[in-house]
């Protein structure tokens, strides 16, 4: 029987955080630069390719997202069209779709849900130490590329919370 198969995505226009979660156990995760110098392509669509491939490749039932709590604010429309563009592509594909708020995904992974991204990503590391490779780099632009993967783990872990994955 195949295995319940989750995409949990920390969106962005710059880098994109995903997990790859086959039931409950974390298959895949790492950080796509969608931006980068002397790209032709607009970051854009550098992620609708993304999410086709994953789609494609990973086959998934179910795409968690972290949702944009800063919609509202006109820098940030941007980022709104890339989740609609995620929304959109998830539909065309009849695939499920879930959105967490920030400080829900840090009460579930932390019980706090005004806890630090570092905690975020002490707690994770304790329940898979392979990500400690990400976690113990030197801090600055390393630690903030690599937190968007740490968040699209806590991402997929709020939605295996909350979603008896055994009934989809």
């Amino acid at each position: 029987m195949k295995k319940h198969s989750l995409i949990a995505i920390d969106p962005g226009l710059r880098e994109m955080g995903f997990a790859h979660f086959e039931g409950d156990e974390l298959v895949d995760y790492g950080v796509k630069s969608l931006r980068r110098p002397k790209q032709k392509r607009k970051p854009i669509d550098v992620l609708r390719g993304v999410i086709i491939r994953f789609i494609e490749e990973k086959h998934p039932d179910a795409i968690a997202l972290e949702k944009n709590s800063f919609s509202h604010i006109p820098q940030n429309q941007p980022l709104v069209m890339a989740i609609k563009l995620i929304h959109n592509i998830a539909l065309q594909n009849k695939i499920l779709i879930y959105e967490f708020a920030p400080n829900t995904i840090r009460k579930e992974v932390c019980k706090d849900g005004r806890a630090s991204k570092r905690l975020v990503s002490k707690i994770i590391c304790m329940r898979y130490p392979e990500l400690n490779v990400y976690r113990e780099t030197n801090p600055g632009w390393r630690e903030r590329y690599n937190q968007n993967m740490f968040d699209a783990v806590a991402c997929g872990l709020t939605y295996l919370k909350n979603y008896d994955i055994k009934r989809l």
